[in-house]
């Protein structure tokens, strides 16, 4: 299959740490590191914390603050000159984005709509905000250079991002429940345990890949899971056939169980 740079090194991980018995340590750790995600209901102001561990570090790739934008636009009107000439383009002018900016909107308050708040026990605005809850030993940045333009078709994104020689992330370490902050009430289990299906936790792999795609991080989980971590197609079929349900972006309850005719996750 077709693989990018970035799904060979989730592959190679992958690997390693299914060799880890055999090896006797696991250096595929030296990448992992957890992520804080806080949830506040707008209503009640009470919080939700969680935290994921991952290996990467997702980044989206806000052109509008690149530092040639003059530069940009003047490449564009000259390219649609003379592609209108018949002319080819050789030399290309990209968005020069500052890492800087890929991290202050990975730091954003993120408004969730139709979050169901265990507080008020209706819907209402969550506002999240992600943190490092851990650093790893080495950081893996990942660059989301697709797009959606019309249609939900994937485009991929033209532009470079400026790597600063020293990186200071201490502005995005979290810190967990501060003293001030009252947690949202815990919803009680529904289930009975006698007819209980077995649960599925969405791969990390498959959903960095359709984050980095520009679809919602709850969203991406949502696919993973209802697909059994099939694969990163059978999760963006399943997103594309499910964008106008009405709880698309409903938060996963703890629990969330796959279709019973996908109840097992393949090896």
């Amino acid at each position: 299959r077709q693989q990018d740079a970035f799904e060979y090194f989730q592959h190679v991980l992958s690997l390693v740490e299914r060799s880890r018995r055999t090896l006797g340590t696991d250096p595929s750790k030296a990448f992992s590191f957890k992520v804080e995600e806080r949830i506040q209901c707008s209503s009640s102001l009470k919080v939700k914390y969680t935290s994921s561990v991952t290996n990467a570090l997702s980044l989206s790739i806000p052109t509008e603050k690149a530092t040639n934008k003059a530069e940009v636009q003047a490449f564009e009107d000259n390219r649609k000159v003379k592609e209108a000439a018949g002319e080819k383009v050789v030399d290309m002018v990209l968005p020069n984005v500052p890492l800087s900016e890929c991290l202050s909107l990975f730091g954003e308050v993120e408004a969730i709509d139709d979050f169901y708040s265990s507080a008020i026990k209706a819907k209402t605005i969550g506002l999240k905000t992600n943190r490092f809850a851990t650093f790893p030993d080495y950081l893996v940045l990942h660059m989301r250079k697709f797009v959606f333009a019309d249609g939900w078709v994937p485009k991929k994104l033209d532009a470079q991002v400026d790597i600063p020689d020293e990186l200071d992330l201490s502005s995005l370490k979290g810190f967990g429940q501060q003293s001030s902050e009252e947690l949202l009430p815990e919803e009680e289990a529904q289930q009975s345990t006698q007819d209980a299906t077995p649960r599925v936790v969405a791969y990390d792999n498959i959903v960095v890949l359709l984050v980095s795609m520009g679809f919602p991080q709850n969203r991406c989980e949502k696919a993973a899971i209802m697909t059994t971590n099939a694969g990163a197609d059978q999760a963006m079929n399943w997103l594309l056939e499910h964008m106008d349900d009405a709880d698309i972006d409903a938060p996963i309850q703890s629990g969330t169980s796959a279709p019973a005719e996908q109840s097992s996750i393949p090896e």
